[in-house]
């Protein structure tokens, strides 16, 4: 008997709530290609719904309320973390929770997002939400080189283990639980990088 493909309706958040405690300043607005550096994800993000308006929700958790306005300007649903001191966790809490108006949804996966990743290019981002969409596997994981990073998508059946997730634990953690129901998405290792410290900008 064929196996029917299940086609995910994707819950994109892009966290953007941190304190950047290691880069000094709110590494978050530090200019990257002539723009603050949440600014790539978001725009990304945004171009990938406008081309795919059926393909799930952009969703965006910031403390900062800069960011929160043009998340709403670019069509993008933006939540406010009162509380980014909680850590990773909370995030993740607050974009899991928020509901959906689409009472056909079937089946869901969560794919996350960094804001602190700037060189990853639209056509990539697009290429990973259509796989995270159609993949067999619980969860997609973007890597270069055996290395793993961000974006990574959860089918909606590790939805409750995410929800116990606490302080600075982030999504992995789960992951590394289940890396039998782990697929990979090859990107180039440039586009993987994230900021910690401003030495990282170059």
């Amino acid at each position: 008997m064929k196996e029917v493909m299940v086609v995910r309706f994707l819950r994109v958040i892009i966290m953007a709530s941190g304190l950047s405690r290691r880069f000094g300043t709110n590494k978050l607005f530090a200019p990257v290609n002539g723009q603050p550096m949440y600014c790539s994800v978001l725009n990304n993000v945004s171009t990938f719904f406008k081309n795919h308006p059926d393909a799930g929700i952009g969703i965006v958790v910031s403390a900062y309320e800069e960011i929160l306005r043009e998340a709403d300007q670019l069509g993008l649903t933006a939540i406010d973390n009162a509380n980014p001191e909680e850590g990773q966790a909370n995030s993740i809490k607050i974009g899991l929770a928020w509901p959906l108006k689409d009472d056909f949804v079937k089946h869901e996966a969560a794919v996350f997002l960094t804001a602190d990743q700037p060189w990853l290019r639209p056509e990539t981002l697009s290429d990973f939400m259509l796989a995270a969409r159609s993949t067999p596997a619980g969860f997609l994981c973007a890597s270069a080189k055996e290395v793993s990073g961000s974006p990574v998508s959860f089918d909606q059946k590790y939805y409750p283990e995410l929800f116990d997730l606490t302080g600075d634990g982030g999504g992995k953690a789960v992951m590394k639980r289940h890396l039998e129901d782990v697929d990979y998405f090859d990107i180039n290792s440039n586009e993987l990088r994230d900021v910690d410290v401003p030495q990282d900008i170059v």
